[in-house]
């Protein structure tokens, strides 16, 4: 997926010590801490595009960005107190959002 221009201006993957504190503030409604563990959670959308949707037509960017629509719904809906990883919640809420947008175009 080369050029992808957002790739090379993310933060670095964070511990998982950084990201169980960062969704403890998010609960708390700290407004910038849920926006860096959105940032620092983009690779996980860029990644389920590059090896799942792939062969799919749409132009990637656009699978990118319906992606990252499904990853501000599982930061916006997930609960650490069922024992779940944010990245499986999140993974299913990505391609949630993709398969949708690719039945619509």
């Amino acid at each position: 997926m080369d050029g992808y221009f957002i790739e090379k201006n993310l933060p670095p993957v964070l511990s998982k010590e950084a990201q169980e504190n960062l969704l403890l503030r998010i609960n708390e409604g700290d407004v910038e801490a849920r926006e860096m563990f959105i940032m620092s959670n983009i690779r996980l959308v860029i990644n389920r595009v590059i090896y799942y949707f792939g062969t799919l037509s749409i132009e990637k960017q656009e699978l990118v960005a319906e992606g990252i629509v499904g990853l501000i719904k599982a930061v916006n809906t997930f609960d650490s107190s069922k024992g779940i990883l944010f990245s499986s919640y999140a993974t299913r809420c990505i391609d949630n959002a993709i398969y949708t947008y690719w039945k619509i175009v």
